[in-house]
């Protein structure tokens, strides 16, 4: 999936269109030199960024103990949260938030990495 960004030129204008090429060119590689230099992108407009999916009780409790392979108590430390809330999300009671969510997206692409990064030899 590819998202499209507009950026806001350092000189505050919008960036021409692409039929002004040799123009819209030079203001690319000018902003994206500013960027390598620290100098903020500004975003004026995404074309799609998707909702975190939703997250069921099996789910996490299937991310938890099959993919990571780590106890309640042990997945709460890593996400630095109460082992009572990964107990009633586990159990239906509460649902995790859209930034848990998030997280727990990218945990599930690649577990073995999350456990090396926060996990010292646990994977």
């Amino acid at each position: 999936m590819t998202t499209r960004v507009r950026k806001k030129m350092r000189t505050g204008k919008r960036a021409e269109s692409p039929s002004d090429s040799s123009g819209f060119g030079q203001a690319v590689l000018k902003s994206l030199r500013g960027w390598e230099r620290g100098e903020p992108l500004t975003v004026r407009e995404v074309s799609f960024i998707p909702q975190p999916r939703a997250w069921q009780a099996h789910d996490i409790k299937h991310l938890r103990s099959q993919a990571l392979r780590v106890s309640q108590p042990i997945f709460a430390s890593l996400l630095g949260i109460s082992t009572k809330l990964v107990e009633a999300w586990e159990a239906g009671r509460n649902k995790p938030a859209g930034p848990v969510r998030r997280l727990f997206e990218l945990i599930e692409q690649d577990p073995p990495a999350f456990l090396r990064q926060y996990a010292k030899g646990a994977a």
